[in-house]
């Protein structure tokens, strides 16, 4: 959620004429000091975010959520077994 414009020129305004610093006004007004310093530069909301868009991760989240089994791998004991994992200690994890 954005603070809204009236309450980002509300805290600047205070700040000004009560002389805070960045730091002061972030406490008073109970933000952080990196959204103030942002604010000082530009009190509109923007509705952007600063990140680049990443097609094929948006493509493999949603096809994890069509088709989670598809991304899921089956254990087959036996080729653990060929593996040379040991039958014993594949029998304590199955007793």
């Amino acid at each position: 959620m954005a603070y809204p414009e009236k309450f980002r020129r509300k805290l600047l305004a205070v700040m000004e004429k009560e002389e805070l610093t960045i730091e002061e006004g972030a406490k008073r007004f109970d933000v952080g000091t990196a959204s103030v310093s942002r604010w000082k530069l530009n009190p509109k909301p923007t509705f952007t975010r600063n990140r680049p868009d990443i097609p094929h991760l948006s493509k493999a989240i949603f096809d994890l959520k069509c088709s989670p089994l598809k991304f899921t791998k089956r254990v087959d004991y036996k080729n653990l077994q060929q593996l040379q994992l040991g039958s014993s200690r594949l029998n304590s994890r199955n007793g």
